[in-house]
């Protein structure tokens, strides 16, 4: 079909689909930020930073999101073996993720 007004070519094509990536990795971090700031009653630096990063980890699962092609190697290889969803976004993932940051922001803490 003629498609004139390009919203066919704008719907499929790779400007929409980097769109939605990035507007998914800004909405991640937003909640992320704000959560963190609400919870924990702060607006340290580190603390909304670890939010941020911790934000976008879990889509580490697939290489077309702003993360995995930040980290390309590593996300297509878990691509690869595991569908979006899985691995990364599992309980254990969040427990490791939390296993790595809190070391971080208590030893920050300690050291200023």
């Amino acid at each position: 079909s003629d498609d004139r007004d390009g919203t066919e070519a704008i719907r499929t094509g790779t400007r929409f689909e980097k769109e939605v990536r990035r507007m998914m990795a800004i909405t991640h971090s937003t909640i992320a930020a704000a959560g963190c700031s609400l919870i924990l009653g702060t607006a340290d630096p580190l603390a909304l930073f670890l939010s941020l990063i911790g934000s976008q980890l879990p889509d580490l699962d697939t290489s077309t999101s702003a993360i995995g092609q930040i980290f390309y190697p590593i996300s297509s290889r878990i691509e690869a073996r595991y569908p979006h969803r899985t691995i990364t976004h599992c309980f254990l993932a969040t427990g490791f993720l939390a296993l790595v940051a809190l070391p971080i922001g208590y030893w920050t803490n300690h050291l200023l």
